[in-house]
């Protein structure tokens, strides 16, 4: 699987880390975040057949930037939520919702 130009040094300045101590838990996560967003949108980014036949990600490999930023906030969540157990609720996420809204293949 392609990392579609999210990279972990690209990953570690969006979390503000600067030692390498998480950079495997990073890496993991960037495959995970990346599997999440296609599987929310129900397509994945380098199959243009579930696009109609339009290509998604460009010539350097980038997917467009609302999925991008949809990935990143889900390896923030992961990296920074890693606990199974919560104090608080928790709520869904609107503005993750909005970022990959436009992109979900709509069955009818």
């Amino acid at each position: 699987m392609s990392d579609y130009n999210i990279t972990l040094d690209k990953m570690k300045h969006y979390l503000s880390v600067r030692h390498n101590r998480d950079d495997a838990l990073i890496e993991s996560f960037i495959k995970v975040a990346l599997a999440d967003v296609q599987n929310a949108i129900d397509r994945r980014f380098d199959d243009p057949a579930t696009w109609g036949g339009q290509v998604l990600v460009d010539t350097n490999g980038n997917i467009p930037a609302p999925l991008e930023a949809a990935v990143q906030m889900v390896i923030g969540d992961l990296y920074y939520n890693r606990s199974t157990q919560f104090d608080k609720s928790l709520f869904e996420n609107k503005t993750f919702t909005r970022l990959f809204f436009p992109y979900r293949k709509m069955g009818v």
